[in-house]
C-alpha cells in the first residue's frame, strides 16, 4: 500500500512539474527578428506591418532588422559572427531567390497552413520552386517604362512607344535637341533583364541564356550605346537610374511602380506615366517583381515566424506598400483598388498575368555580376565592334558557365 501511494505521488508531482512547465513556456516571450533594407520608405512600411502582432500571436515581440542593401544583408548572413543578428523572417525580392532556396537557407512553407488563396496566382507561383511554396507575396509589380511627360509634351513626340525601335526613332528624335533619350543601368542586371524578357527571351533558370531572342536584347543596348542614345546613370554621377530620372536626366527609363514613391519625394513636381514595357514586335511579355516574406529554415521558432509573417502579409500592410512606395500589392481586392486608384496605369494590369520571373541560373548573385562586367567591357571598348558577334559570345560564354 505504501508503494502504491508513493508512485501516486510520483504521478501527481509530474503532472503539477508538467503542467507548472507547460504554463511557463506558455508564458514565456518569443522574439522573432525580421530583417529588410531600403530607405526611409521601408521603414514606414514594417513598422505598420507589426503593429498590433502581439494581440493575434500572443507572447511575442517583434524586432526589426535593418541592412542598406540586399548585398549587405547576404553578406552579413554569409560571413557569420556574434555581431549579426540572425533573422527568423526575411522580406526580400524574386531576384536572388532562388540561390538560397538552392542553398537550404529558406524554409518551405508548406506545412503551415498559410491561406495564399487570396493573392495573385502569379505572384503565388514566382515563390514556388520544385512543388514547395518559400515566400508569402507582398507585391506584384510589372516592370514599366517610366517616361517624363512634361518633357515628352515639350517635343511634341507623339503617342508612347509600343516597341523598342519606336524607343530607338524617339531618342534619336530628341537628341537633336541635345536631350538624352534613354536611361541604361547596366550596373543592375535587374535593367538588362527586363530587356532579355520583353524581347521574349529570358534566362529560364540558366536553359536559354543564349536564345535568339536574349541575343537581339543584347545586341540593342550595346546598339543604343554606340549611337550615343542611351546614357548610363553612373557616367553622369548618378547612383542609379530613379536619381538621373528624378533629375530629369533622360527621357525614358526601365523602371517598376516603386517610382511613384521615388518620384512623389524626390520629384513631386514632375509629370510623368508609367507604360507597359516595350517590346520585339509590341506583344511580348515583361517581367514580373515581387517582395515576399520568407523563413531562415534555422529559425529557432518557425511556427511563430510563419504565423508572424502572415500576419505581416495581410492586405492592410500590402495596401501601405502600395500608398508610400508604389509597389501593386499582390493581394487580388487590393491590386484591383490599386489600379482602380491609379488608372493612368490600368493598362500595366494585364502584364502582370502573365509576366516572366527572373528566372536566373542557381548562382544569381555571380551571374548578374558577370553579366554586367561582360556588358560593360562591350559599351566601354575603345572603338566600333560587332554588336551582334559580342552579343553571342558573351551569352555562349555566361550558358557554359552556368546552364
Amino acid at each position: 500500500m505504501r508503494k502504491k501511494i508513493i508512485s501516486l505521488f510520483v504521478v501527481l508531482v509530474l503532472i503539477i512539474t508538467g503542467c507548472s512547465t507547460g504554463k511557463k513556456n506558455e508564458d514565456k516571450e518569443s522574439i522573432i527578428s525580421v530583417a529588410y533594407w531600403g530607405d526611409i520608405r521601408e521603414d514606414l512600411v514594417y513598422q505598420t506591418a507589426i503593429e498590433g502582432v502581439e494581440d493575434v500571436v500572443p507572447n511575442t515581440r517583434v524586432e526589426l532588422h535593418k541592412y542598406e542593401s540586399a548585398t549587405a544583408f547576404w553578406s552579413a548572413m554569409v560571413n557569420r559572427d556574434e555581431s549579426v543578428e540572425l533573422p527568423d523572417i526575411i522580406s526580400l525580392t524574386n531576384e536572388n531567390h532562388l540561390e538560397y532556396i538552392e542553398a537550404s537557407f529558406l524554409l518551405p512553407l508548406d506545412e503551415f497552413n498559410i491561406n495564399l488563396e487570396t493573392s495573385k496566382p502569379s505572384a503565388v507561383n514566382v515563390w514556388n520552386y520544385k512543388g514547395k511554396q518559400y515566400g508569402i507575396p507582398l507585391t506584384a509589380s510589372p516592370a514599366v517604362m517610366a517616361i517624363n511627360r512634361d518633357m515628352w509634351n515639350a517635343y511634341n513626340l507623339g503617342a508612347y512607344p509600343k516597341t523598342w525601335n519606336d524607343v530607338r526613332s524617339i531618342s534619336k528624335e530628341v537628341e537633336k535637341y541635345g536631350v538624352e533619350g534613354l536611361i541604361i543601368n547596366t550596373e543592375d542586371a535587374y535593367h538588362l533583364t527586363q530587356y532579355m524578357n520583353s524581347f521574349g527571351g529570358g534566362w529560364r533558370f540558366g536553359s536559354a541564356i543564349n536564345s535568339e531572342a536574349n541575343r537581339e536584347a543584347l545586341t540593342y543596348i550595346f546598339t543604343m550605346f554606340d549611337e550615343g542614345l542611351a546614357m548610363n546613370p553612373k557616367d553622369e554621377g548618378y547612383t542609379w537610374d530613379g536619381a538621373a530620372f528624378a533629375d530629369g536626366a533622360a527621357l525614358m527609363t526601365t523602371a517598376g511602380t516603386w517610382y511613384i514613391g521615388l518620384l512623389q519625394d524626390e520629384a513631386p513636381d514632375m509629370n510623368y506615366d508609367l507604360i507597359p514595357m516595350p517590346s520585339r514586335t509590341g506583344h511580348e511579355n515583361g517581367t514580373l517583381y515581387s517582395n515576399a516574406l520568407a523563413i531562415r529554415k534555422d529559425s529557432e521558432d518557425p511556427e511563430k515566424a510563419a504565423q508572424v509573417a502572415q500576419y505581416m502579409a495581410r492586405p492592410l500592410c500590402q495596401k501601405e506598400f502600395a500608398r508610400v512606395i508604389g509597389s501593386a500589392p499582390a493581394d487580388i481586392e487590393e491590386n484591383n483598388d490599386y489600379y482602380q486608384e491609379n488608372p493612368h496605369m490600368e493598362h500595366l494590369q494585364s502584364r502582370s498575368a502573365n509576366a516572366e520571373p527572373f528566372a536566373y541560373p542557381n548562382q544569381s548573385t555571380q551571374f548578374q555580376k558577370n553579366l554586367s562586367d561582360e556588358v560593360a567591357a562591350v559599351i566601354y571598348a575603345p572603338k566600333p565592334i560587332d554588336n551582334s558577334a559580342r552579343a553571342y559570345e558573351i551569352l555562349s560564354r555566361l550558358e557554359r558557365a552556368y546552364k
